[in-house]
């Protein structure tokens, strides 16, 4: 937390300019905080956020972490005596989880502005076992689903996400979105880069050294593999994806 509070004012917002702290609200809990505060976080957060939707303004809210939050109804449900469910937890868990992701979506006010709340909940499983009840219960309430993988951070792949393992909802109603700003078959590109990279795991072990040498006379498959899992971090021209101007990485022309 001493690290969010130093690096994160000095962070821009990018359409502005300005320090994007000065529209973001940080409520912090760290352990050694009573329990209660620890379970009463996550509301305070989102009752803050409804607050600035009713006046209009779109809201996202990143709750860090809901295992955190979950760790903290068990051990109240346990001080409480209550008959405890899977792993300790209380029995109303998911109904909890639901409560809250509920409260995520897109109002019209009073004064006929429209508002909206996003919710970004991470959830951090010991061990990363994804069949621990907290993550089980999430997978049941939320449309999308971004699974960090271990083995590609330790291999300094940035983001760290297992598109294998992960997951939307909102498939058919972006690629409409993508077909209208762009104009090409979005979905079919997507399928096929999927297809591609089916079977080969999240990791590919000839994209660890001399990536570029090594992929030399390999398929498009491949190419499109390395390209998509090697994307390093966040630079200038990466910062935004411009629907106008797509690219196809495995080949480097421009599409359409």
């Amino acid at each position: 937390m001493a690290g969010v509070l130093e690096d994160f004012p000095r962070l821009l917002d990018p359409r502005s300019g300005r320090p994007l702290m000065e529209r973001t609200v940080l409520i912090a809990n760290t352990s050694d905080m009573p329990v209660a505060a620890r379970e009463a976080s996550i509301y305070t957060g989102i009752t803050i956020a409804e607050y600035y939707r009713d006046m209009g303004h779109h809201v996202a809210l990143m709750a860090d972490s809901t295992s955190r939050w979950a760790e903290a109804l068990r051990e109240i449900s346990g001080r409480l005596e209550e008959m405890p469910a899977e792993e300790g937890f209380p029995a109303y868990l998911a109904s909890r989880l639901a409560e809250f992701y509920e409260r995520a979506g897109t109002v019209t006010t009073l004064g006929g502005a429209t508002g909206s709340v996003s919710i970004i909940g991470a959830v951090s499983p010991p061990g990363g076992d994804f069949s621990e009840p907290v993550t089980q219960q999430t997978k049941r309430f939320v449309s999308t689903f971004w699974a960090l993988d271990k083995e590609l951070a330790s291999a300094r792949y940035f983001p760290a996400i297992n598109y294998l393992t992960s997951y939307s909802g909102y498939v058919r109603s972006v690629a409409r979105w993508w077909q209208e700003k762009a104009g090409l078959d979005w979905m079919d590109m997507r399928d096929r880069i999927l297809g591609h990279s089916q079977g080969r795991g999240a990791t590919p072990k000839h994209c660890q050294a001399d990536r570029r040498k090594r992929l030399a006379g390999r398929s498009e498959g491949h190419c499109i593999h390395w390209r998509s899992a090697h994307q390093g971090g966040f630079p200038a021209a990466e910062r935004r994806t411009i629907p106008s101007t797509p690219y196809c990485s495995g080949c480097q022309k421009q599409v359409g």
